[in-house]
């Protein structure tokens, strides 16, 4: 049962769970590559939320930036980001880092008789920070003139040491990975997955997360056990660039689904979806269990 459907009808918002305009929701965000895999059973003020409190840690984190600036991949700015940004010098001194990745300074004057040093500006900006202090300084016109032109200006060639925080919330990076869980599952199973006890707890702890209320915590996720990766990875090896969604039958009768972004070991989780596997089909003829989304050609590759 697929639970896509893009037209701009009136569907059950599976967030929120009122009567709505559906919106066009990925359930990976488009951020991060996805263009493939995607529903229309989320109203807009929950795809609005989602975007804002959930998504935004799982795709504005230090590491997830770094990789979507390595593959190029844009955001809702439609510009690649840029995790080296801002940072810290040596000194604990804010660093701007341009999109060309050329650090600046906010511009400092220190002044030692005639001599002007000026760090984190051009000679342009330098003079027109030095006017700026002198009017403040109460000079007239001729004498921050006559000053000027006597200073001599010495432009510090500014190469700092840069420090990053690459600290994330692991609380709210989950919640983003546990959304994709929930809307993979609704996208492969649809309302028979909506029912499901595990499924109302999981879309009620992300209802709240829409709403900027962060107190509702869903407990079983955890990082996926190398014996599980070997088996996905298998698949996965020849796509240099894939988001992987594997859903497994645990020796509990569970369901569980391993979710793998970027094939990175720090982006990859395992979800309990269901705790009756029996309830759904999971014969691999008839459902797939696998999902491979390869990011450099868009395709959604079924297993």
């Amino acid at each position: 049962m697929e639970g896509c459907n893009l037209s701009s009808t009136n569907i059950k918002c599976i967030i929120c769970g009122n009567i709505k305009q559906g919106s066009d929701e990925h359930v990976i965000p488009k951020s991060l590559g996805n263009e493939v895999l995607r529903i229309n059973n989320v109203c807009k003020n929950c795809n609005d939320g989602l975007g804002k409190y959930v998504d935004e840690h799982l795709v504005n984190n230090f590491l997830s930036q770094l990789i979507r600036l390595t593959l190029n991949l844009r955001g809702q700015s439609k510009k690649v980001p840029n995790p080296f940004a801002k940072g810290k010098d040596s000194q604990g001194r804010q660093i701007h880092v341009s999109d060309e990745f050329k650090p600046s300074l906010p511009l400092r004057l220190e002044q030692d008789g005639n001599i002007i040093r000026t760090v984190g500006g051009t000679q342009e900006q330098s003079i027109k920070a030095l006017e700026s202090k002198l009017k403040r300084m109460g000079k007239t016109e001729s004498e921050i003139q006559e000053i000027i032109s006597s200073a001599i200006i010495k432009i510090d060639n500014y190469q700092p040491e840069l420090h990053y925080n690459c600290e994330f919330d692991i609380n709210k990076l989950s919640l983003g990975i546990l959304k994709i869980a929930y809307e993979y599952m609704y996208l492969t199973f649809g309302e028979q997955f909506y029912e499901d006890e595990t499924a109302q707890k999981i879309r009620k702890v992300l209802y709240q997360a829409t709403l900027g209320d962060f107190s509702e915590i869903y407990e079983t996720q955890q990082y996926i056990p190398q014996s599980i990766k070997d088996i996905y990875l298998k698949y996965a090896y020849k796509y240099k660039n894939a988001h992987i969604l594997y859903l497994i039958k645990d020796t509990a009768n569970q369901l569980v689904l391993n979710i793998s972004l970027f094939k990175n070991d720090a982006l990859t989780f395992a979800i309990l979806v269901s705790k009756d596997a029996s309830k759904y089909n999971l014969e691999p003829s008839k459902k797939n269990v696998l999902t491979i989304i390869d990011i450099d050609t868009q395709q959604k590759i079924n297993l």
